[in-house]
């Protein structure tokens, strides 16, 4: 037998796309800020240690939360508020500690929304997990997008052609996320049952005979 399954699909995939474009821009380029603005090697490694240190911790105290709250999805939505903004800080201050400090706070909130999103996923998708994939794959499209687009840009040696492309690719990456984000709400105002995605599910036929 064959059954469908409603799952906020544009959601759900929008997020993962949006996070891991974030990643793909914080990850290979973080170190490079921090050297632009005359960090030597050892502050430079203990401001990037501090995002993967706290996770020691903060993920199990999101989790302790959720557990006792219920309020996974508002859990998400003010963990990556809150990580936002404490991350413009950053455009503003150039004193270590002070820097520390703010990596420290971002951390927290930050390390909140993978683990949370995850187990919405799968929470929505139910018996039908394998379907994870197809929901996964945007994390993965931001990501790559952003990264060879920025590798790119570091590459192009001043060329004005390869800069452009490098530009091009990641306002396309960026495009890609509104275009996603504007899909969602078009489709919510026409009918919301648009953004479900069916997925099949396979239940096991009963035996004939004995």
């Amino acid at each position: 037998m064959i059954k469908s399954l409603g799952v906020p699909y544009w959601r759900l995939s929008g997020y993962y796309f949006l996070f891991f474009v974030t990643v793909g821009i914080y990850m290979p380029y973080w170190s490079l800020y921090l050297r632009s603005i005359n960090f030597n090697a050892e502050q430079i490694g203990i401001l990037s240690a501090i995002v993967v240190g706290t996770k020691i911790f903060s993920t199990y105290l999101w989790g302790w939360v959720v557990d006792h709250t219920g309020q996974r999805m508002r859990v998400i939505k003010y963990a990556s508020l809150f990580s936002a903004l404490i991350f413009i800080a950053v455009l503003f201050v150039k004193d270590f500690w002070a820097l520390a400090f703010i990596m420290f706070l971002f951390a927290i909130f930050w390390s909140a929304s993978l683990p949370q999103i995850e187990a919405a996923t799968l929470s929505c998708l139910g018996e039908s997990s394998h379907a994870y994939t197809i929901i996964r794959l945007w994390g993965s499209v931001g990501f790559i997008m952003i990264v060879w687009g920025g590798i790119q840009w570091m590459t192009s040696s001043g060329d004005p052609t390869r800069t452009s492309e490098a530009k091009d690719r990641i306002q396309k990456a960026l495009l890609g996320l509104l275009l996603v984000l504007a899909s969602f709400l078009i489709l919510q105002t026409i009918n919301p049952e648009f953004n479900t995605l069916r997925v099949p599910s396979t239940s096991p036929s009963s035996s004939s005979g004995d």
